[in-house]
């Protein structure tokens, strides 16, 4: 018998149209986070509920039983009909709980919301696979991740119930290459907080992928240079990933001179350009905290 509330994933289609999600795992930059600079659209993927102050939705393929005592009333679980997990929660403690349908059809990625929930999500690896799908149908363009790192370390703050050896790395960097293929073929946005995605092939469907804003823990991001451009003083040369403030990320995008760091190879060093003649002066005001801010035509 079912011990939680339980709703359907109709519910839920386009009731965040449009806006961010903060979505947290307990990989090591997690660590770093301040969860006062957080949106009030908090996720938690599997036992990082128990890390995330006013978490809002939780996700979890995995049985629960192991951590049912960390849910809330005010969360809500989201979990596939084929690992139903609800009569283990608590009765007392239990939160809302949502079941879906999903399926090893990957060309599900490519259907519309509504589709997507009356014959259900595709089957990916990884539990936050299935929850950016959910995302998606609540109409969330943007999410920003946290602890969302690949590899096989863990966050040290908190006392998980659940771990597993290094040799899960590889596992856990596929979950993440995929979850960025993902998000570029739904055209979801995705900013990582303190960590670096992994290179990946363009979706073979043609569609370009969503930006990939990298925000690192002093506050800077990372950011493809575009053109031949002088930050500083230095030269930096087209093709070149850097860290900026997003200030100065976003002065360079709007002069055409850098973008978002998506479908990245690896971080390359700022390397020496070539001479560039005509420059266009930006004025200092536009541009704080460079000191030169000299830029190519």
């Amino acid at each position: 018998p079912l011990t939680a509330m339980a709703r359907i994933l109709k519910d839920f289609l386009g009731i965040h149209r449009g806006e961010t999600a903060w979505i947290f795992g307990k990989g090591p930059s997690l660590d770093r986070f301040d969860m006062t600079n957080a949106g009030p659209l908090r996720c938690a993927i599997n036992e990082t509920v128990m890390a995330v102050p006013d978490c809002r939705y939780c996700f979890a393929n995995d049985p629960v039983r192991p951590w049912r005592h960390v849910y809330r009333p005010n969360h809500v679980l989201f979990s596939p009909a084929r690992t139903i997990q609800d009569a283990f929660l608590d009765p007392a403690t239990a939160p809302e709980f949502v079941s879906y349908k999903d399926d090893t059809d990957e060309t599900r990625l490519m259907w519309a919301p509504k589709r997507m929930i009356e014959e259900g999500l595709a089957i990916l690896p990884g539990t936050i696979n299935s929850a950016i799908q959910i995302l998606f149908v609540m109409g969330i363009s943007r999410i920003v991740c946290v602890g969302i790192d690949g590899g096989g370390d863990l966050a040290r703050s908190q006392q998980w119930i659940s771990h597993h050896p290094h040799s899960h790395a590889p596992a856990y960097d596929k979950i993440r290459k995929a979850f960025i293929r993902t998000a570029s073929l739904i055209r979801i946005e995705l900013e990582f907080y303190g960590s670096l995605p992994p290179s990946i092939s363009a979706p073979q469907s043609g569609i370009q992928p969503a930006g990939i804003f990298i925000t690192l823990p002093a506050g800077m991001c990372y950011i493809e240079i575009t053109a031949n451009t002088f930050i500083a003083g230095a030269p930096v040369r087209s093709g070149s990933i850097i860290s900026v403030t997003p200030e100065i990320a976003t002065i360079l995008i709007r002069n055409n001179r850098a973008r978002r760091y998506a479908t990245p190879p690896a971080p390359a060093p700022i390397e020496t350009a070539e001479a560039i003649p005509g420059p266009v002066e930006i004025a200092d005001a536009e541009l704080p905290k460079i000191r030169r801010h000299v830029f190519a035509k």
